[in-house]
């Protein structure tokens, strides 16, 4: 680890183990974290200095008393930190529109495996196009809209938006739907009975249908 410099007063009593001349290295271990200046002996006898020292290598060290002894070096922010940092200045904040809303059948547009429509969001002041996931859903029951309608007994279906926006863009808009979540196999060939039922009895010029019509060939006529 990187450091500034040692604190002040701060004095180490160390126990040299080795010293090579050639390279100048010496090995030592620390006694003494915070030795006692006071204590501090001169000595002229040249066997107590080691001339040319460029490395002192210890053993080991205690982490604590090392800690407690040095200014360490204030890392300085990377280039990625620098940029996230102004990313987040720049951020604009976000918002959220969460309410229920009422959609007619006749604007439900009916997708594979969804059901699309369209809705203005007051908030800001802009139309929004939902989309419903439905597996069961297919572009054929535009034409036997009503049918649906009338099964489920509503004009109008109930829906929970939720629109995500910052100042200058649309983030998200997500939508669900009790009454989509309805168009189940089970009430489809409810509607199916139904539509059929009508079809194949109801006289065409003055004759009744081809009996062998099927719900999916009714639905192309």
């Amino acid at each position: 680890m990187p450091i500034e410099a040692f604190l002040p007063e701060i004095c180490w009593k160390i126990r040299v183990t080795r010293y090579i001349d050639e390279i100048g290295e010496l090995t030592a271990e620390v006694v003494d974290f915070n030795y006692d200046k006071s204590h501090i002996v001169p000595s002229l006898n040249p066997a107590f200095y080691f001339a040319g020292i460029e490395k002192i290598k210890f053993r080991t060290i205690d982490t604590g008393g090392f800690l407690k002894s040095v200014i360490l070096k204030k890392k300085l922010p990377t280039q990625q930190a620098l940029l996230a940092k102004a990313t987040d200045k720049r951020k604009e904040p976000e918002n959220v529109v969460l309410k229920t809303m009422k959609v007619p059948f006749s604007r439900i547009n009916f997708l594979y495996g969804s059901i699309s429509f369209l809705l203005f969001i007051e908030e800001i002041n802009q139309e929004l196009i939902f989309e419903i996931e439905n597996a069961d859903i297919r572009p054929e029951f535009d034409a036997i809209r009503e049918y649906f309608s009338r099964t489920l007994k509503k004009k109008l279906i109930t829906t929970d938006i939720a629109v995500r926006f910052s100042d200058s863009v649309v983030i998200s808009a997500t939508a669900k739907s009790d009454d989509i979540n309805c168009i189940n196999n089970s009430l489809i060939e409810s509607v199916r009975f139904e539509f059929v039922k009508r079809e194949f009895f109801r006289p065409k010029d003055g004759t009744l249908i081809n009996k062998m019509n099927t719900f999916d060939t009714l639905l192309d006529q």
